[in-house]
């Protein structure tokens, strides 16, 4: 018994050790944050010989937007959001869509407890799996993705 205690104890050493060992090298792989090679509109400096590289790390022909939120990590300091600057006029009738994505997050969830509550009251427990699957699927694939304005013409990529 002594002798199997200590054999476990060697390869569970070993394995600690290894896996700072990995830990230590991956960590000297990426730099630390505070000495970061990005810039301040680095973007704009930006060249490549590949057309799809630069096609994607520009920010595009039109006109854009960013809001800034501070990060919890320190290295990161603050995120940036870039938008269509179109968007910008649509913020007085922000209020109204979380208004009705409210309401039809609460149906869909009156719908549903509902639903798979009769679901249990009609089907056979055999064949219980095989009907949530399907009540599932129809859910999440066909009824609830909501309608979405389609994007101008200029958005697309």
């Amino acid at each position: 018994m002594k002798k199997s205690m200590k054999i476990l104890l060697v390869v569970t050493a070993l394995l600690a050790a290894a896996g700072a060992g990995i830990f230590l090298y991956i960590k000297a792989q990426f730099p630390s944050g505070k000495d970061t090679e990005i810039t301040e509109g680095y973007y704009k400096k930006f060249t490549s010989d590949a057309e799809l590289e630069m096609k994607y790390s520009q920010l595009g022909n039109y006109e854009v937007s960013y809001t800034e939120i501070p990060s919890e990590n320190e290295s990161i300091g603050k995120i940036r959001f870039w938008y269509p600057s179109e968007l910008e006029q649509l913020v007085p009738t922000l209020w109204l869509s979380c208004v009705m994505m409210f309401f039809f997050g609460l149906g869909g969830g009156f719908f549903d407890c509902n639903l798979y509550a009769g679901l249990f009251d009609v089907v056979a427990p055999r064949y219980r799996s095989a009907a949530m699957g399907a009540l599932s699927l129809w859910e999440m694939k066909i009824r609830r993705p909501a309608p979405v304005k389609q994007r101008p013409s200029h958005w697309t990529v």
